[in-house]
């Protein structure tokens, strides 16, 4: 191994999310007796070595040095878009959950008879509070609808390209 080489360590299980632990290391070679590293002007940023890297040969077989890197807007933004969802993640069919429609007919069917039961005169006033099951259950349909649309169009489309 040339002995100009730096090996560049990114820990991860010391890094966490937000905060990223790199730690970079030179071999001192065993031939010379002289003092491997030069001390200038990294004074102020070394670190106290833990015991664990002590006991694996730090200071005699290896030295650790300090780095410092920035991250600038552009890198941010990359690092941002690696979890975004790309136009080709709508194209995979995705598994319909099992809904609860009927869950909300069923109480549909009870507001609904619980009305029919009552007096006829009810106002406005006095279902405010109220769950309206009939918008509900509308609306969960129209979820429903939807979604097992845009999975048929999905798989016709993989069935025509894919023949």
């Amino acid at each position: 191994m040339c002995k100009r080489a730096v090996a560049v360590v990114v820990d991860p299980i010391q890094s966490v999310k937000g905060k990223v632990v790199i730690d970079g290391f030179r071999n001192i070679s065993q031939i010379s007796f002289d003092d491997v590293r030069i001390v200038t002007s990294n004074i102020g940023y070394l670190k106290k070595p833990s015991f664990i890297s002590l006991v694996r040969g730090l200071n005699q077989k290896y030295y650790s040095f300090d780095i410092k890197f920035t991250k600038d807007q552009l890198d941010q933004n990359m690092l941002f878009n690696l979890n975004k969802k790309s136009w080709s993640d709508n194209l995979k069919p995705v598994k319909i959950k099992g809904s609860d429609l009927n869950s909300i007919f069923k109480d549909y069917c009870k507001s609904e008879a619980e009305y029919q039961n009552s007096e006829k005169l009810a106002t406005e006033t006095d279902q405010m509070g109220k769950t309206n099951y009939k918008k509900h259950l509308i609306e969960k349909t129209n979820e429903v609808i939807e979604e097992c649309t845009v999975n048929e169009l999905l798989h016709a489309i993989h069935n025509y390209i894919f023949q």
